[in-house]
């Protein structure tokens, strides 16, 4: 009996051993992405006057991105950005951005007719990147529609890697007025790596690590104790 009891405890302190070192892997797997969620801000117009907002998605001081609401709403970059999108076609230099669903693959290959599509400066400080929707008389026209909550996908610069991240955003049209809020967002901090979109870290993994190193320890302690 007393031998099945040893060899019991041996079973679960090797099972608890396992655990605690799948934990570890999780933390290390999940320790690059980097996950902002600042007060939600509202960008939004009729045409006139045109808004701008800026963002810096790792807080290195640049802007990575720019997003504008005017005739349209739409998001460019100074700083070599790209936001996944399809190609309006013929003479339009412009695109439409693509609203993305929870769990979409944001890395450095995307599945025609989908493009990392960068921004064009059609005259000295005039930007023309990726558009949300534009809103006219007419209507909306473009994928994101009014009240619409999704993902757009991201590439942008970090001291020289190119890293790939999410924003989740809503978009709306009402009366001739183009809109958004900028919600939250998230990156990968490994140059190249993909993230999917909506992916954070994952909370509590530390505390469930540090719970199962403290009850290793004491599995050890009581085996050791004296009887």
């Amino acid at each position: 009996m007393k031998r099945s009891t040893e060899t019991w405890k041996r079973r679960a302190t090797g099972l608890l051993l396992f655990t605690v070192l799948s934990w570890h892997l999780s933390v290390f797997a999940q320790g690059s992405l980097v996950y902002v969620n600042p007060p939600d801000h509202v960008i939004i117009s009729n045409g006139s006057p045109t808004v701008f907002h800026d963002i810096d998605l790792d807080g290195n001081s640049t802007v990575d991105f720019v997003f504008r609401a005017g005739g349209s709403f739409n998001v460019y970059s100074t700083s070599g950005g790209r936001s996944i999108a399809i190609p309006k076609g013929g003479l339009d230099l412009g695109s439409w951005s693509i609203p993305l669903s929870e769990g979409s693959v944001i890395g450095p290959v995307t599945a025609p007719p989908l493009e990392w599509m960068s921004s064009v400066e059609d005259f000295p400080g005039d930007w023309r990147g990726p558009t949300f929707h534009f809103a006219d008389s007419l209507g909306t026209f473009g994928y994101w529609q009014p009240n619409m909550t999704s993902y757009l996908g991201v590439e942008f610069g970090i001291n020289g890697g190119t890293h790939y991240g999410w924003i989740r955003m809503s978009t709306w049209f009402l009366e001739g007025v183009n809109g958004g809020i900028i919600e939250e967002w998230a990156y990968n901090s490994v140059a190249g790596q993909p993230i999917l979109a909506g992916q954070v870290p994952e909370p509590g993994t530390v505390v469930l690590l540090a719970a199962g190193a403290g009850l290793l320890c004491w599995q050890f302690r009581r085996k050791r104790r004296p009887a």
